[in-house]
């Protein structure tokens, strides 16, 4: 054992996941890793091998795989993800191939307001570098105290246009196309043939768009997440096209769009809610998008009283 790399006669065969913790007490290693906690009495190899394994802290690989895991953990870009996707993977060809199939996606992202912001800087965060920005709203002083990129000084100026900009700011290599239209079911069709592997819905006009993603699942076969709110109750969608027609019935029992506002109503877009979903969806659409690692994920539709229970 050598820092992250684990050896076996002399030949590495695995990274130890990074955020594995140990203890070492008078007579005995303690192991804290991702599925659990183990002890250890004897000091010898293959005991401490056991250990590792029981914890699922070992994530076997090749001596070139395991190189390339070390260069992504040594890449500060990469680091954090990598790690997160070594908490959960067992093979280091696994993290390869998804971190790949992060860097090439190209993600749509309809709706550029609480939610749909954060959840773009979150995928640029996880390595996603290809993005479509959609929405036709501008800047307003009520955005401010809920929308965290924006700032006085971009009053009046077009979402996708400060969210490019400040994406562009924080992430480097990233590759963005603005639309300053309404979000459309016809303009999301539009543009997902231009190799669009998700989508992410979170434009509440017209209302039944976030159902819709159940369609646009089927027709272009790429995951789609989607996802919104009413009063304090939250809902996301997550639609991955191999099993999206499951949830057909549930996706219609919702009747909340046949409903009109009053007309000062005001929707309670708050601050922390917004923040909420957008981690949902997020980590939705990768755990759809990273197929190796995330295995027997499903389509589903998650609703919850966002003044009683955080996600």
């Amino acid at each position: 054992m050598d820092d992250l790399v684990f050896y076996k006669k002399g030949k590495p065969i695995a990274i130890i996941a990074p955020s594995t913790l140990f203890s070492r007490g008078a007579d005995e290693i303690v192991v804290n890793g991702p599925a659990g906690i183990s002890s250890v009495r004897s000091r010898d190899e293959q005991s401490l091998e056991n250990a590792l394994n029981e914890t699922g802290a070992l994530i076997l690989g090749s001596p070139d795989e395991i190189q390339k895991i070390k260069k992504l953990l040594q890449n500060p870009v990469t680091s954090r993800t990598a790690s997160y996707f070594l908490s959960v993977a067992h093979l280091c060809s696994d993290v390869i191939a998804d971190m790949e199939v992060l860097r090439n996606a190209k993600i749509l992202v309809a709706g550029c307001g609480g939610i749909g912001s954060s959840v773009a800087m979150l995928l640029a965060g996880a390595g996603i570098q290809n993005l479509i920005l959609t929405d036709n709203d501008f800047i307003e002083k009520s955005n401010l105290n809920r929308q965290l990129f924006w700032t006085l000084a971009d009053l009046g100026h077009l979402k996708v246009d400060v969210l490019k900009n400040g994406l562009n700011a924080r992430f480097e290599n990233l590759s963005i196309t603005t639309h300053a239209e309404p979000c459309t079911l016809d303009l999301l069709k539009s543009l997902i043939p231009e190799q669009v592997h998700g989508a992410v819905i979170t434009a509440d006009d017209p209302p039944t768009l976030a159902r819709d993603g159940v369609l646009i699942a089927e027709e272009f076969n790429i995951p789609v997440v989607s996802g919104g709110y009413l009063h304090h109750f939250s809902t996301s969608f997550l639609f991955k096209p191999e099993d999206a027609r499951n949830l057909v019935d549930s996706v219609r029992s919702d009747h909340s769009t046949s409903l009109t506002r009053l007309p000062s109503g005001i929707m309670p877009s708050y601050g922390p809610v917004n923040f909420n979903l957008a981690s949902v969806l997020c980590s939705n659409l990768i755990s759809a998008l990273a197929k190796n690692i995330f295995k027997g994920f499903e389509s589903r539709v998650e609703r919850w009283d966002s003044s009683r229970i955080v996600i």
